[in-house]
């Protein structure tokens, strides 16, 4: 470990060991590898670290779902301009479809780390919205939700969770395009670099099809031989996974997603369903025809 918060500090030692037989410091204490010599990236893990100490703290009763507290914990790097977790973006950049942000399991940081910068950037409450976040007694999508429903009335329904992912993969394909580093606000004299998004396949002449899985929550990057013609007609559809579970999951209910990045580059993005305890794979089917076909009209639009 870098460093690490241990909650169980902030009992007393009777009640860490009686309910949950641990034992007490009684004191609000962050650890610390003291073997790494790097006195910027210790001060990262210091604001990394103490942004969860502070959160158990606002928030005890609440258990926030991993993939926001470590959100947060980079957010809180990123605003105390500690910018040394950028390999963690460099990895994800390889491989977006299998780090997915929303997940209940291991939490590797690159698509947490952006996020943060987009809730900077984007969040209607702008540098506040990581502070309101944390005092939210909420545990994970309803509370950013929740945020971006704040302040807006004329969204009189609410902002969907998925929406806001959406944009989300917008901004991250945008700043890997230009190069600009994030967050925006600090106008590009610093910040994180986002990578080339690299390519999960090819389509070639249309009409073409491909065959592909990624985890909810993730995205992915396909690359167009040639630009989509004006005719063309994309469909992406989730099919059966071999190896589903018997429960309802992700691989039964999220919906597969694509949006142009570039006339010769599309994203796709799985959203719709709620990660459990198991990263769950989600199997999707993309298909480019370069004309309308029959088979993709639906009998009402063939009725008209």
């Amino acid at each position: 470990f870098d460093g690490f918060f241990n909650a169980f500090d902030q009992l007393t030692e009777q009640e860490a060991f009686s309910k949950y037989e641990q034992h007490s410091n009684e004191a609000n204490i962050i650890y610390l590898n003291g073997l790494r010599g790097d006195e910027e990236y210790t001060m990262g893990v210091i604001s990394h670290e103490m942004q969860h100490l502070l959160a158990h703290h606002v928030t005890p009763d609440i258990s926030q779902e991993s993939w926001l507290s470590e959100t947060l914990a980079e957010g809180a790097m990123l605003l105390t301009g500690h910018f040394t977790d950028q390999p963690h973006v460099n990895r994800f950049a390889k491989s977006p479809d299998r780090i997915p942000l929303v997940t209940n399991s291991y939490v590797q940081y690159g698509p947490q780390l952006l996020f943060a910068a987009y809730l900077l950037d984007f969040a209607p409450q702008g540098r506040e919205s990581l502070g309101l976040l944390t005092r939210m007694a909420l545990p994970g999508r309803e509370a950013v939700e929740s945020l971006f429903r704040a302040n807006a009335t004329e969204q009189k329904g609410g902002v969907a969770f998925d929406l806001i992912f959406s944009n989300f993969v917008s901004y991250v394909f945008q700043h890997s395009s230009t190069g600009s580093p994030v967050p925006e606000y600090l106008n590009g004299e610093y910040g994180i670099l986002v990578p080339e998004i690299a390519s999960y396949g090819k389509l070639g002449a249309f009409p073409a099809s491909l065959e592909g899985k990624l985890y909810p929550y993730s995205f992915l990057a396909i690359d167009l031989t040639d630009e989509l013609p004006s005719t063309a007609v994309v469909r992406v559809e989730r099919i059966p996974s071999p190896t589903a579970a018997t429960e309802p999951s992700c691989s039964q209910k999220a919906s597969v997603l694509w949006k142009p990045i570039s006339p010769t580059r599309i994203a796709l993005y799985a959203v719709g369903c709620r990660p459990g305890e198991k990263l769950d794979e989600v199997h999707f089917r993309l298909s480019v025809q370069n004309r309308p076909s029959i088979s993709l009209l639906s009998p009402a639009t063939l009725a008209r």
